[in-house]
């Protein structure tokens, strides 16, 4: 139970373990959070189940947010929350499973996204669902390789204006063309 936050450390080895956070009530971290400052962390063979939030507006948790250089995340499992649904505002988006942002040389291999969390109703908004593996457009050298992604979340389905359905892969890195 609980959320692991790697914050400044090098050569760190999350193993063999599961993580079962609690739904969030605030805005949340990730189930396992790897910081800017930490290098070279690999989380390997890890079962993260996210419960999914009941609070009003709340995006649902992501399984891993990787913002460290040189991460690599083996043989995992994951199942994000669903964002809080809210009848005088806007919903929550669900959870991701796999967010990589403004790093180089991350590797995702051999891991499963059983399910990503679906948005929160909203009369003003709805949330949306969350994606599988988003890699932000500040990233260098991201290796995904071998990974399935079964389910991804819907988006939410309130009176207000439509959400998105998650993506089973969001890249928006773009490559110069020079060949």
């Amino acid at each position: 139970t609980g959320v692991i936050s790697v914050s400044t450390a090098e050569e760190v080895i999350i193993r063999n373990g599961y993580v079962t956070p609690a739904a969030p009530t605030s805005a949340s971290l990730a189930a396992i959070t790897i910081n800017t400052s930490a290098v070279r962390v690999t989380v390997d063979d890890v079962s993260i189940v996210c419960a999914d939030t009941a609070t009003a507006s709340i995006a649902g948790r992501n399984g891993i947010d990787s913002n460290g250089n040189y991460a690599q995340i083996l043989n995992s499992t994951i199942k994000t929350g669903a964002g809080g649904s809210n009848g005088a505002g806007a919903g929550g988006n669900g959870g991701t499973g796999i967010a990589i942002s403004g790093s180089t040389g991350v590797s995702v291999l051999n891991c499963t996204i059983i399910q990503t969390g679906n948005g929160g109703d909203g009369s003003t908004t709805n949330g949306n669902g969350g994606t599988g593996i988003t890699i932000a457009s500040s990233c260098a050298n991201t290796y995904v390789r071998n990974c399935t992604i079964h389910n991804t979340g819907s988006a939410g389905a309130g009176a207000g204006a439509a959400g998105t359905a998650g993506y089973a892969i969001l890249d928006s890195v773009s490559t110069a063309a020079n060949y």
